[in-house]
Order: structure tokens, then sequence, then C-alpha cells
């Protein structure tokens, strides 16, 4: 494969799902166009194409780069998405608290009562130990 048609693939990869970077290893990439070793032809040409077709590349390819680091290779001129930001703000918004009737305890254990539920509760509350006994109602493969 060229190094133009293998790097219009991945242009128009990033293009089609709105990606902005893509991730290939070094030994990947050289693996691709066919190479075992690097060369500094191939660096140059390779570099050169990635001009070409504007994409760039980050790290930049060079002959004195570990064979299993990751390259991203990106459109020039798009910014990639500010992912802590975003996060930050979706964490921000998960903090809020939010009222709920029962806990999942209420739904998930039959308390007989709401007393019972929430004496059970009040245990939780005050940090006292809790012993919750499971006994199966039908018989099951755990049963004798």
């Amino acid at each position: 494969m060229s190094y133009t048609a293998y790097l219009r693939s991945i242009k128009s990869e990033l293009q089609r799902t709105d990606k902005t970077q893509k991730s290939l290893r070094v030994k990947t990439i050289i693996e691709q166009f066919g190479y075992q070793r690097r060369s500094q032809s191939f660096i140059d040409n390779f570099n050169t194409a990635l001009g070409e077709l504007g994409l760039c590349a980050n790290p930049c390819l060079d002959l004195y780069i570990p064979l299993d680091t990751k390259i991203a290779i990106s459109i020039k001129g798009v910014e990639p998405i500010n992912k802590v930001a975003e996060s930050e703000s979706i964490s921000g918004k998960l903090q809020e608290a939010i009222s709920v009737k029962h806990d999942f305890f209420y739904y998930l254990f039959d308390f007989g009562s709401e007393q019972e539920y929430e004496r059970f509760q009040a245990c939780l509350d005050s940090h006292q130990p809790v012993g919750i006994f499971l006994i199966p109602q039908v018989e099951d493969f755990f049963s004798d």
C-alpha cells in the first residue's frame, strides 16, 4: 500500500467518525508499509506524505523513537476535544444530591413491614453491625 493511500484512509476515517486522532504504534506503521526497519528515507517519505494530506503526527516520527511508542495521527488544525473539562462538568453534576424515596435495600430484601425497614436503616445510620441472613424461599441448587 502506498503512503498516500494508507494515510488517506486514516484521514477519511477521522472525518467520517468525527474522531480527532488515530493512535498507531511505530511498529504497526512501519509494517503497514512493508518495512522491517526504520530508515531515513522511509521517515522522510512518511512525514512528507503526512504534510501533503494535511495530517500531522504527535510525536513526530524519527529514527530514534522506540518501536512501541504510540503516534497520534490527526488532521492539521483540528484541536483534540478537552475530555477533562467535559468529565469535570459531568462529575459536578453527579455530586448533586438526588432525592429518592427508598434505597436499594428496600427493594432488595423483604422487610415484612415499614417499621422493620426503618429499624434496619437506623442501624445503618448509626454504624452498628448488621447481620443479613439470606434464606431461599424455594428449592434451588444451593439448598440441600
